[in-house]
């Protein structure tokens, strides 16, 4: 749901209404029509939402995007800005695989 995605990731950042309207232009009261799910955010508020909370557009306009998927994107992209030589790729290439076989083994 839109209205949460927003009020989960102004959350996560410690960030009041107030201190999200004054960062983006957006009103206070329309961030509180947004968190309630009042309204949908324009594409122009979208943009500014995004750009303060490292996610796509979309996130804010689009009802089948999750938190989880887009924190996810959001740590991957960190990672990926951090991987600097093969052996750092590799690393991460074997803690994911590490993961995931951890995961599918559990299933068993």
């Amino acid at each position: 749901m839109i209205s949460l995605n927003l009020k989960n990731l102004r959350k996560e950042l410690n960030l009041t209404q107030v201190t999200l309207s004054k960062i983006t232009g957006i009103s206070v009261s329309q961030i509180v029509q947004y968190e309630k799910g009042l309204s949908i955010p324009t594409l122009k508020d979208s943009i500014e939402l995004a750009k303060i909370f490292e996610v796509d557009p979309e996130y804010f306009t689009d009802n089948t995007k999750t938190l989880v998927s887009y924190s996810l994107s959001r740590q991957i992209e960190r990672i990926v800005k951090v991987v600097e030589s093969e052996d750092d790729l590799k690393l991460l290439t074997d803690f994911v695989d590490f993961l995931y076989y951890k995961k599918e083994s559990s299933r068993i």
